[in-house]
This record gives structure tokens, C-alpha cells and sequence, in this order.
């Protein structure tokens, strides 16, 4: 499933834990953290909430 996915170009973001959010509207942005040598990596997510 995971190369349908990138095939098409998209990406996935696994294990975030959303439950203590707010609903709302928001931007979620996806800093990678780079690992040498890696096919894959961490991010660290951060939700911005419109003003």
C-alpha cells in the first residue's frame, strides 16, 4: 500500500497522536529530520491553527 501511495507521489505521516487537539481547522506542516543513509525518516509535526 505504502508504494501505491509514493508512487503517486503522496506521503504518510504514521503515529501522530491527535487526541488532546481541539477540533478545528488547521495546518499541518511536517518538518523531516534527516537521517543518512535512511529510505525513510522522522518528523517533527507541528499544527498551526489559522488566526
Amino acid at each position: 500500500m505504502h508504494h501505491a501511495l509514493f508512487d503517486g507521489g503522496a506521503c504518510n505521516l504514521e503515529n501522530l497522536h491527535l487526541a488532546g487537539v481541539s477540533a478545528g481547522t488547521y495546518e499541518l506542516v511536517a518538518y523531516p529530520v534527516l537521517v543518512h543513509g535512511a529510505d525513510a525518516a522522522p518528523v517533527r509535526a507541528v499544527l498551526v491553527q489559522p488566526a
